[in-house]
């Protein structure tokens, strides 16, 4: 799996500033994440909801991540500080100071330590978060378990699927051999045998069948271009 640390004019006039001290990072940011071997590009988009309450999106362009939902954001007078919402301890963490009306610093802090990042204001935010799917038939709840044989080695991966009150599925990914858990799957579709769904952190997506005793998906995840046959096996429930 990818993650960061491996891994990603308008002219503005006097109404701006007026209107800086009331949107303070509202809007769409984008930036460069200069790493040892290679530059990141990368955006964040900030914006409050109907309710006044903060929301946001990371993408890193680089590779084609797009529209992962930020947590935690807080807002303080010109700072800004969020977390990417998937990847457990690994996701980084933004701690920005806005610097006028179009441009930020943020640091960003990883396992593999920090970067800063100078970002700047391009236009108004524009968030497109996940839509929720509906839920899926009851034989595809649970826990699955598999395998993914990359060049780097074998990487295992455990699938949730949970149905929810409202009639929605809630569905997360734990990557065990990079440490990485609850990364958030979204786009989950079922038609009959065919299950499919995306993890938009990474640009990646699986397709597979599944079998008459439903208890394995046969199939393919691609990322990056490349696909790798991926079989899920249901656990036992507990």
């Amino acid at each position: 799996m990818a993650s960061l640390s491996h891994v990603a004019p308008l002219i503005f006039g006097v109404f701006l500033t007026a209107a800086f001290a009331q949107s303070g990072p509202a809007g769409h940011w984008e930036g460069t994440v200069q790493l040892p071997d290679h530059d990141i590009q990368i955006v964040v988009d900030l914006a409050k909801d109907d309710k006044g309450a903060w929301n946001g999106a990371f993408s890193q362009t680089t590779q084609g991540v797009r529209n992962v939902p930020l947590a935690d954001i807080r807002v303080d007078d010109k700072s800004v500080k969020f977390r990417i919402a998937a990847g457990g301890s690994s996701a980084p963490e933004f701690d920005c100071s806005l610097e006028s009306p179009t441009s930020m610093r943020c640091s960003l802090t990883t396992p593999g330590g920090s970067v800063t990042s100078s970002m700047k204001r391009t236009g108004e935010a524009k968030i497109e978060l996940p839509k929720f799917s509906p839920a899926v038939a009851g034989e595809l709840e649970g826990k699955w378990e598999g395998s993914i044989e990359t060049p780097n080695g074998t990487l295992r991966l455990v699938v949730h699927l949970k149905n929810q009150p409202d009639k929605t599925v809630k569905a997360t990914m734990d990557s065990l051999d990079q440490n990485s858990m609850d990364l958030p799957l979204t786009d989950i579709v079922q038609k009959g045998s065919a299950v499919e769904f995306q993890l938009r952190l990474v640009n990646g997506a699986y397709k597979g069948t599944l079998n008459k005793d439903a208890t394995q998906l046969e199939g393919e995840w691609s990322q990056g271009g490349a696909s790798l046959p991926l079989i899920l096996k249901k656990a036992p429930s507990k």
